[in-house]
């Protein structure tokens, strides 16, 4: 697996923090380039993938969205939208809401889903460990959308 710089390892995390419309570069595949690695290269993805580095990433991502206690609001907020039928972005928000929910789900080794116990057992943090995984799962696969097609 190709190894990063420790200086380059964290623009590339900050960079994969950043809203993709406010990156500079623009692209994976550029800031690759301004790493010094040629056009095409899959480095960045491939180190994407190291444990080490998704921990990383995972612990900026939490620090740059916020705290759970905001993101807990926010799907509060989100469900409520959902709910209010004379809403005129009900529809979208419960669209939104059931994303997020979907996105948390644990896979299995083939992409199916097992819950091994209901939501209402898991403790608050395992709960907001939950979201914020699989916010940042979607987030990455719409990047790599982005980045890769």
């Amino acid at each position: 697996m190709a190894r990063l710089t420790q200086e380059h390892r964290e623009r590339f995390i900050l960079w994969l923090c950043t809203p993709p419309g406010e990156r500079d570069p623009r692209t994976q595949d550029e800031l690759a380039q301004e790493f010094g690695y040629r056009p095409g290269a899959s480095v960045l993805s491939q180190v994407k993938n190291d444990a080490d580095f998704l921990r990383d990433w995972n612990t900026r991502y939490l620090q740059t969205i916020s705290s759970p206690d905001k993101k807990m609001r926010i799907m509060h907020r989100l469900e409520q939208t959902a709910l209010d039928e004379d809403d005129p972005k009900h529809v979208q928000a419960a669209k939104t809401y059931l994303d997020i929910v979907e996105s948390m789900k644990p896979s299995g080794p083939r992409g199916g889903s097992e819950v091994a116990a209901p939501a209402s057992s898991l403790s608050d943090s395992d709960l907001e460990m939950l979201l914020s995984q699989g916010a940042a799962d979607e987030l990455e696969a719409r990047r790599e959308g982005l980045t890769d097609g």
